[in-house]
């Protein structure tokens, strides 16, 4: 979607005049300044090259992408400008936070075309407002609603009137900081609502039946989340157990996104979401009797899944059957405190076939009464196999307590294609950084970003922190046993199997590789037998290096990529380099950057190359920067990505050269200086591209013609970008200019 913005230094007025004037004439200008050009006369009517005289719904398309504010100070633009913004279509009147309610009275009593969007944050003063603007936006088909209400802490929240329940366009409802009265009857829900965000919500009427009406009666809904609802039943709630609700159901059949954020479990049930893609729950506290089988059963299409993990007894899973076979991301919030808590994350993992991303952010709500060996989580796991396709790991606010280094072996020995584990242990951890990870046998002090002792600057926590009594509590744990201290030592270095701890070099940078030859004796020529170890150095390593590396890998080298740079083929010219890449069958990335082909004697301009082929089937990117076209031409690469060609002098056909790359998703090119469209005659669309960059000038009108047949061919593009050229003179006059910055 384009955009307009405003600089409010600069009048739009004069802005828009002064940059017209400067385009419409500049070739006059140059003209007048010229001894040996005769002036032309300046044009009967500059009327019709104005910006007025441009038709009132570009005008209006214009506005329409402007903020509320902004379109409104368009009128001052001029005469035909002081009413444009009143029907703009689509306009959005989004406010934000800190705005007189006065200037959106104003702005709605005034705009005559449909409110699709509408956002305002109010303060308590204003809160009766919002009722009179729900009534007014109703009857404008309001599609987008959101209102978020701040007041002070002994101030209750705005309970809104019925009106509400009257927007039946609604898509989008989102509302923090007030309370919904029971709806009329048929008119409990939204029929095209498709999102909807309650925060800090309150049902006094009617409780979570209300709330169960209004899910229910929203057919088209694919995003809920809500986050800290407020009902009567909240008063009789046993804390204890957490009982005081009656269950009621989410029936959603189209949602996709589900988030529910509580202090206590509601009572809430979900029916079985078909297409549900993303699902967070998070409770305080959970009622005894929550059935988590039946609720995972219910969600077993989901692809990420992010849980406070309840505290029971017994595992909390046990039993469940189904598999999650569309698991990618799994976040848990939990403590490795009990065994049932740890059983029933080991369930998890276990039904989750394909999951490559897990995050553990580890809360401390009690202390550690059961250890948890690392056998017992093995016997847990002998009939199903190992996790294939985890690569991604990571523990954030760790103690590392023995039952936590327990897990962390097991998921090691478990994942077999990890790429990354990352330890974030807590502020309070007693231990150092080398205690928290000598147990892991991952000690690498070069990569710090991987394996922290302590959060970093990037470390996130997506939960609220314990409260301090609980923190201070952690002190208190019991200290470790003399049996855990020697268990510990008995798994050193030396005890892993060699796949695992080739599998963890396997990861490291080259130069790390190398140095972990120091960690011990097991160590040290472990690098040489890793697998897959890439051979990749930075600029200004010292060739030796390689040289010494090369000479004692063991294993076969499978990264290859093919960049030559200031090359020469003094032998075969051309035909030794189009043999190369063509006996490359696996080639992926070729770079081509000022090669030397020409001999000194063939260095003219004039001369011409015979033409010759570049065959890569595999290949996805593909780079070309030459002084001078030297014959290349393109088969057809199925394949590629991202292309960018720079060549001052071109020859070839153009055609024929972007046809061979229409499946490219990034392009950068220069556009030729033709006397003609180079373009011309270019029938295919380039389906994947999004990204473009283009060098060229705007002087002709065949090179104009090129970028237009090149955008008018790209129906998915989405960022675009210009190098000016200014290697002419504009030689052809516009006959309309419009600005946007």
């Amino acid at each position: 979607m384009a955009s307009l913005h405003l600089e409010p230094s600069i009048p739009i007025s004069s802005r828009y005049v002064a940059w017209s004037e400067e385009l419409l004439h500049s070739k006059g200008e140059m003209e007048a300044s010229s001894p040996r050009l005769k002036s032309r006369p300046a044009p009967a009517e500059d009327s019709e090259t104005s910006l007025e005289s441009l038709p009132s719904e570009i005008h209006e398309r214009i506005v329409s992408h402007l903020p509320v504010r902004d379109a409104v100070r368009t009128s001052a633009v001029s005469r035909a400008w002081r009413r444009i913004w009143e029907s703009a279509p689509g306009l959005a009147h989004d406010w934000g936070y800190g705005v007189d309610p006065a200037h959106a009275d104003a702005v709605l009593a005034r705009y005559s075309r449909p409110v699709r969007s509408f956002y305002f944050h109010l303060l308590e003063a204003s809160f009766q407002r919002a009722d009179d603007w729900v009534a007014l936006l109703a009857g404008k088909g309001i599609q987008k609603l959101r209102l978020h209400f701040s007041q002070a802490r002994d101030v209750g929240p705005h309970y809104m009137d019925v009106p509400i329940f009257s927007c039946r366009e609604l898509t989008c409802l989102d509302l923090i900081g007030c309370d919904i009265p029971a709806a009329p009857i048929s008119l409990a829900g939204f029929p095209n609502l498709t999102k909807l965000y309650l925060h800090g919500v309150g049902f006094p009427d009617n409780g979570v039946r209300g709330l169960e009406a209004m899910i229910a009666e929203s057919p088209l809904l694919q995003l809920l989340w809500l986050d800290k609802l407020r009902f009567p039943e909240d008063e009789d709630v046993d804390e204890a157990d957490g009982h005081g609700f009656e269950e009621w159901i989410i029936r959603a059949p189209n949602l996709r996104d589900l988030s529910i954020v509580s202090e206590y479990d509601n009572g809430w049930q979900i029916e079985e979401l078909p297409y549900i893609e993303t699902v967070e729950i998070n409770s305080d506290n959970y009622t005894s009797n929550r059935d988590f089988v039946r609720l995972f059963t219910r969600v077993a299409r989901v692809q990420n899944l992010i849980l406070k993990m309840p505290e029971r007894v017994s595992s909390a899973l046990e039993g469940l059957s189904c598999s999650f076979e569309n698991l990618n991301s799994l976040s848990l919030h939990t403590d490795f405190c009990f065994l049932s808590t740890i059983l029933s994350i080991i369930c998890l993992l276990k039904n989750a076939p394909v999951l490559k991303e897990l995050f553990i952010e580890i809360f401390w709500d009690n202390l550690q009464y059961e250890e948890v060996g690392v056998d017992l989580l093995s016997a847990q796991w002998t009939d199903g196999p190992p996790l294939p396709k985890l690569k991604s790991v990571r523990m954030d606010r760790a103690t590392c307590e023995s039952n936590e280094m327990h897990f962390i072996e097991f998921v090691l020995s478990k994942a077999r294609q990890l790429e990354e584990f990352r330890i974030c242990a807590d502020e309070d951890c007693s231990k150092s950084n080398e205690e928290c990870l000598k147990p892991l046998h991952l000690r690498n002090p070069h990569n710090p970003t991987r394996f922290t002792g302590r959060p970093c600057a990037a470390s996130t926590s997506t939960s609220t922190a314990p409260p301090r009594d609980q923190m201070e509590a952690r002190h208190k744990r019991r200290s470790p046993s003399p049996d855990t201290a020697d268990d510990a030592a008995s798994r050193s270095p030396d005890s892993l199997p060699t796949e695992i701890l080739e599998k963890i070099v396997s990861c490291l940078p080259i130069r790390d590789a190398v140095r972990t030859s120091a960690v011990s004796r097991a160590w040290r020529r472990l690098w040489e037998s890793a697998p897959g170890l890439a051979l990749e150095w930075d600029h200004g390593a010292d060739p030796a290096a390689a040289d010494a590396v090369l000479a004692r890998y063991s294993r076969a080298v499978r990264s290859f990529r093919l960049c030559l740079y200031g090359v020469g083929f003094p032998e075969n010219g051309v035909r030794g380099l189009e043999a190369l890449i063509a006996e490359s069958p696996l080639l992926e990335a070729l770079c081509l950057d000022e090669l030397r082909i020409l001999e000194e004697d063939d260095s003219d301009e004039e001369f011409e190359f015979e033409e010759w082929v570049i065959q890569a089937p595999n290949l996805r990117e593909l780079t070309i920067v030459s002084e001078y076209d030297y014959g290349w031409q393109i088969k057809d690469i199925p394949f590629i990505e991202e292309v960018k060609i720079r060549c001052p002098t071109f020859n070839w056909d153009f055609v024929k050269l972007l046809t061979g790359l229409a499946r490219v998703s990034k392009l950068e090119l220069n556009i030729p200086s033709r006397e003609s469209n180079a373009l011309e005659g270019l029938l295919c669309t380039f389906e994947n591209l999004k990204d473009l960059s283009l060098c060229t000038d705007c002087c002709t009108l065949p090179n104009i013609l090129s970028t237009l047949c090149l955008l008018k061919n790209a129906p998915s593009l989405e960022k675009l970008f210009f190098e000016v050229m200014l290697n002419g003179r504009q030689t052809f006059r516009p006959f309309v200019c419009i600005g946007f910055s």
